[in-house]
């Protein structure tokens, strides 16, 4: 079946690529966890035409879009990890949302910015981070490590950030309201400030509104990992568990 399955996606992309002329070509970009594949041309390798990315244990299309010198163009189709169905189709010529799904606009409240605090209040629409379902947590967790202090000192701890989500989408005011580790919290604040927008504002009253959001990482080695923290997942909180064993194991 695996074989079937990659058979077909080889030729589905051969299909999709088979417009690359001898002045582009085409990118094959792995990690761990998804494959990216695009075309850029060769003179400035600027990004044109179809691209994929690929969930690597489930060979499931995540993402299908354009490019049109480096800039998402068309109908773009962001996938659900779970079954594959559409999750957003946003629509980059005319910056509008084509489809959502119920996992998002049932989604009725957040914080948001009134009168100058950040609260909880009942929204028309939630922001949405433009990607696959959970793509902004799988960026988080995928590049979040635990840190060489943390480990060789033993340590157990809790960290909470927050940051804006703006009226133009765009991420802003990263702020630890919550650390037990100065090293920890640098990488953090530099992986955060490395995800480059690609959010839709909230929505309330019909215009859109700064809001705000929460992840708090629980950090504790697998001794004490009973001592950790109990926090519910929410749409504007983030709960990340980071379990270490803090010596060899031997068995």
């Amino acid at each position: 079946m695996r074989i079937i399955l990659i058979t077909f996606l080889s030729i589905y992309f051969s299909t999709c690529f088979a417009q690359v002329n001898n002045d582009s070509k085409i990118i094959k970009k792995e990690s761990k966890y998804t494959i990216d594949y695009f075309t850029i041309d060769k003179s400035d390798e600027q990004k044109n035409g179809k691209c994929f990315k690929i969930n690597v244990s489930s060979k499931d299309t995540l993402i299908i879009g354009s490019y049109s010198n480096n800039k998402r163009v068309g109908l773009w189709k962001f996938k659900s990890k779970a079954n594959n169905n559409d999750y957003i189709n946003y629509n980059y010529d005319n910056h509008s949302i084509e489809f959502l799904s119920k996992s998002i606009t049932n989604i009725d409240s957040f914080y948001v910015n009134i009168d100058s605090a950040y609260v909880i209040s009942k929204v028309d629409r939630a922001p949405i981070y433009l990607g696959y379902e959970d793509e902004f947590e799988d960026i988080i967790t995928h590049n979040t490590r635990i840190t060489k202090d943390i480990f060789e000192n033993n340590r157990s701890g809790i960290l909470l950030v927050s940051f804006i989500i703006d009226k133009d989408g765009k991420m802003s005011d990263m702020n630890i309201e919550n650390s037990f580790n100065k090293e920890f919290e640098k990488q953090t604040l530099d992986l955060l400030n490395r995800i480059h927008g690609n959010w839709i504002p909230a929505i309330q009253n019909t215009k859109p509104i700064a809001s705000k959001m929460y992840i708090v990482f629980n950090v504790s080695d697998a001794d004490n990992q009973h001592k950790l923290g109990k926090f519910t997942k929410k749409p504007y909180f983030l709960p990340i568990n980071m379990i270490y064993y803090s010596e060899i194991r031997r068995r």
